[in-house]
């Protein structure tokens, strides 16, 4: 987390660790950390990073997708009141999120509008704990790494900007 916290301040981000041992069911906790930041818990802060590993407990009939794809989904609906443009990515280490080489799921609000214009039902998917069906419909939301030699747990990042700045920084975070 110190290095992340290190790197977002390089690149002109004001950044803020909550925790490194995140824990607690994945739907709750996206849900909670989403509540956190539209109530302006981390206000001055545009970097919001995350460590951990949450939990999911899978219905019988659960569809495709590992914890980090479905934070990510679950991130889609409640960071929707949002004002402003907001990224979040939420990512193994080792670069398996259940499915092998899928590490796990960026999402933005224009991943939200994608969905939304293709009809596709967001909660549905996410009740069914289908979010790689779900995200792979989107397009440019899926994190494929493969396997890269190291696991120390999963990092979630929220990154928070006025509109026309936040599309400078997903290009220099993420495509680097």
């Amino acid at each position: 987390m110190e290095a992340m916290q290190r790197r977002a301040k390089e690149i002109g981000l004001v950044p803020f660790v909550v925790t490194s041992q995140q824990i607690g069911d994945t739907t709750a906790v996206a849900w909670s950390r989403a509540d956190e930041i539209l109530n302006m818990r981390y206000a001055g802060y545009n970097a919001i990073l995350i460590g951990g590993e949450t939990t999911i407990k899978l219905p019988a009939s659960a569809g495709r997708g590992g914890r980090n794809q479905h934070y990510a989904a679950v991130s889609m609906l409640a960071m929707a009141h949002y004002l402003g443009q907001w990224i979040v990515a939420s990512v193994g280490t080792d670069g398996s999120d259940f499915l092998p080489d899928v590490a796990g799921a960026i999402v933005d609000q224009n991943s939200l509008e994608i969905a939304r214009s293709k009809r596709i039902d967001v909660k549905s998917y996410i009740e069914r704990y289908d979010s790689n069906t779900l995200l792979d419909s989107i397009g440019n939301s899926l994190i494929i790494t493969g396997d890269t030699g190291t696991n120390v747990g999963d990092v979630i990042v929220y990154l928070t900007a006025e509109s026309h700045t936040l599309p400078l920084l997903r290009e220099s975070v993420f495509d680097q």
